[in-house]
């Protein structure tokens, strides 16, 4: 019974978010809301697709299932929104990954850049009408989030802050025509 009061709680947010969508861009405020270009409350309810921010630079999955379907999985969960961590070093350096495997259901992906990539799974989103956030999680292309790791700031003794800014900046002048890339966290949490 418990359980059947949660999820008729948890559906009663989620369907009017998704009654009215998707949304007129461009996206604003409105007081304490988030609005479409019509002034219609926009919810977000977002799911986070981790990975762009450690070592591999390449959100997780990828491996086992195309970007378009996992966004796809997202949408009709009930999200419509993904955030993305990523770092100030795979946005800096945008390798090519040499590791293959980590792309092995999208391969067309294959000797493409981090963000090259990142643009791939985010026009993925865009056709699944997922909304996108892009989260400055850390620094260092690594796990995060220890007294030592160094990642507590925006800066650190291999990334000044200029670094930081030219990142944001970066990501903001890449996307800057995707309407459903509506904002960026200056930094994680």
């Amino acid at each position: 019974m418990v359980l059947r009061g949660a999820l008729l709680l948890v559906l009663s947010w989620i369907i009017p978010t998704l009654a009215a969508w998707p949304p007129t861009f461009p996206l604003r405020t409105s007081g304490c809301w988030i609005v479409d270009q019509q002034g219609v409350r926009v919810k977000l309810v977002c799911v986070n697709w981790a990975g762009a921010e450690v070592k591999d630079g390449i959100v997780g999955g990828l491996h086992v299932r195309r970007a378009s379907s996992i966004a796809l999985t997202f949408r009709d969960m009930g999200f419509n929104c993904v955030r993305f961590p990523w770092s100030v070093w795979m946005v800096q350096t945008d390798p090519v990954s040499p590791q293959r495997h980590l792309l092995a259901t999208n391969p067309e992906l294959h000797g493409k850049s981090t963000l090259e990539i990142l643009d791939a799974v985010i026009d993925a989103c865009a056709l699944a009408q997922l909304l996108v956030l892009l989260d400055n999680h850390v620094s260092d292309g690594s796990w995060c989030c220890s007294d030592v790791d160094d990642n507590g700031l925006w800066y650190n003794s291999r990334w000044k802050t200029s670094d930081w800014m030219q990142a944001h900046m970066k990501l903001a002048s890449r996307y800057a025509r995707q309407p459903w890339v509506i904002g960026s966290e200056l930094r994680n949490e």
